[in-house]
């Protein structure tokens, strides 16, 4: 054996050199394969294969070498010279990464971030090349020094971009966390205010109804009180709306409808409105065929028209006007291309609000114009998440102090004479209470209140009512009534046993109770509540707040 400084030395020291020739581009191309793929998990580690098995392979050739001799060889005095592998092995692979980093890099400069990367990446490639190309011809070792210093500086100076780059990115996510927080409790504040402001309403002329005795009064008294609950009640479906379109179980519900009857529907509610706060309302029709039947979801639309119309009579003075603009801009086959246009003389918005927040939730704009107007902040991120899932889009000019022109642009799908038969009954409700007079129901509601309304509401049309008070109870008195009940009106959330489950049990009675009309008239709203009502047997679904013409409408149709 030699000593420290003899032939075993220097042919590990040469082994060791040259299996390390190449590790720095290694490192380097896996590195560029980190930043390019850094979306795609599954594509990284393939190419980190790709890149490292060549380089195993090479690494086994080297450590061979001092048995094999295939990259250099060693004589015993201390003569060097290179083995007959060495151009094929060495300087192919010491060559062929910085090339192909080069070519990766380049052909992937757009995936690359901050584009600074680009040119470091490139340097290093282009220093790696050069410096084999000096140590090839030279000899001088040496100069893996200066190769060093580029891969060191490189390293370090991406590093502290990529470290700038975090930094900034958590630096917006932070500050967009706040800004959500902000507005959330903005939102709950504004949402307390508005409920408590109506709930003061309704108490106070509910108190000043009880000691009143004129009836001209009491009739004022009840139609203010309705008019506070359905605020309230609007106020209620624009959160949860908005939280099924957080969620991402906010659908549309198509059907072939008369096109008539949507648009009367809407400027039938909207003149009452604009009436009331002595605000203009005009609508006109630019080549719009109102005989036409659509394939639309009808209450999205109505919702749509419903919710820019109210707040352009909302936010206009008394004195002003609103209009609404049908323009059927074109039609290709059965599509129409239509542009609903609602002007007003209004408040008007800002400019730097329209740009910023405008569609955002919760969001709404304080100046010396709008302190005055209450709403939740939803209603335009809902209509335009509504006008978005119908594959349309929403425009909007304003003018502080002027008034605002929103433009819905929207394809809807006309139907052929055969397709009217399939027609979504969307039409003012008209029942002869003879139809109902002396249908005997059986009413299940465990909430005392809600039975009473629910009661004297059915037999104001001539009903006979029977009430269980949970589910279990209305399926024993079903079984006792043979078959007797006309139709069951069923709460969904009763203790015992819930209204699904009573569903359930009556259908399982008889032949008869396999085809009884049972009736959900319940607060689960949501369309898996919709959808787990009917998989349960029962033949439709009444959300609460009871609309009475509605609940009369369905039960003529299934008596």
């Amino acid at each position: 054996m030699n000593g420290w400084g003899g032939w075993w030395f220097y042919q590990i020291s040469l082994t060791a050199y040259f299996c390390l020739l190449p590790a720095l581009a290694v490192m380097w191309m896996c590195y560029a394969f980190s930043i390019i793929s850094s979306d795609d998990q599954a594509k990284f580690h393939r190419e980190i294969l790709a890149a490292v098995v060549p380089y195993a392979v090479y690494l086994g050739i080297t450590i061979s070498n001092p048995v094999t001799n295939n990259i250099f060889s060693l004589s015993s005095d201390m003569v060097y010279a290179r083995g007959p592998l060495f151009l094929i092995i060495c300087v192919c692979f010491s060559l062929l990464y910085p090339l192909a980093g080069i070519v990766v890099v380049l052909v992937n400069h757009k995936k690359i971030q901050p584009k600074s990367n680009i040119c470091l990446l490139t340097s290093f490639y282009a220093a790696a090349i050069i410096a084999f190309w000096i140590q090839y011809y030279t000899g001088l070792l040496i100069i893996c020094a200066a190769y060093a210093i580029v891969y060191l500086t490189c390293d370090l100076t991406i590093e502290q971009e990529r470290r700038n780059q975090l930094y900034e990115k958590l630096e917006k996510q932070n500050q967009s966390l706040a800004q959500a927080t902000a507005m959330k409790s903005q939102f709950f504040a504004r949402v307390s205010h508005d409920m408590r402001t109506p709930m003061n309403g309704i108490l106070g002329l509910t108190q000043l109804s009880l000691d009143e005795t004129d009836p001209a009064v009491l009739k004022d008294n009840i139609q203010k009180i309705q008019g506070a609950g359905k605020y309230m009640l609007g106020l209620i479906n624009d959160t949860l709306d908005y939280q099924r379109i957080e969620g991402g179980s906010y659908h549309l519900d198509p059907k072939v409808v008369s096109w008539r009857l949507i648009l009367d529907s809407v400027i039938s509610m909207i003149k009452e409105t604009a009436s009331q706060k002595d605000v203009g309302f005009s609508v006109e029709m630019i080549n719009t065929d109102q005989s036409e039947y659509i394939f639309v979801d009808p209450m999205r639309i109505k919702q749509v028209l419903i919710n820019l119309l109210s707040n352009a009579v909302k936010f206009t003075p008394a004195g002003g006007s609103v209009d609404m603009i049908i323009d059927q801009t074109g039609k290709e086959g059965n599509i129409s291309h239509n542009c609903f246009t609602i002007q007003d003389t209004g408040i008007g918005i800002s400019e730097k609000f329209i740009q910023e927040q405008l569609y955002t939730p919760f969001a709404q704009e304080s100046n010396e114009f709008s302190g005055q107007y209450a709403g939740s902040g939803l209603g335009l991120s809902i209509t335009k998440s509504i006008v978005e899932r119908m594959g349309g889009r929403i425009e909007v000019e304003s003018k502080l102090g002027k008034g605002t022109t929103f433009r819905v642009y929207l394809d809807l799908e006309c139907r052929s004479e055969e397709d009217k038969q399939q027609v979504h009954a969307d039409v003012p409700w008209n029942v002869p209470h003879d139809k109902l007079k002396d249908k005997k129901i059986l009413l299940c509601e465990d909430n005392v209140l809600n039975a009473e309304i629910a009661k004297r509401l059915l037999e104001k049309a001539g009903c006979i009512v029977d009430i269980a008070c949970d589910g279990a109870q209305g399926v024993d008195l079903y079984r006792q009534a043979d078959n007797r009940y006309a139709a069951v009106v069923m709460d969904i959330r009763m203790p015992v046993m819930d209204g699904l489950e009573a569903c359930r049990q009556i259908r399982k009675l008889d032949n008869i109770s396999r085809h009884v009309p049972i009736i959900a008239m319940t607060a689960n709203d949501y369309e898996e509540d919709v959808r787990a009502c009917l998989e349960a047997g029962m033949d439709a679904h009444l959300a609460k707040p009871i609309d009475t013409k509605l609940m009369y409408q369905t039960l003529a149709d299934l008596v």
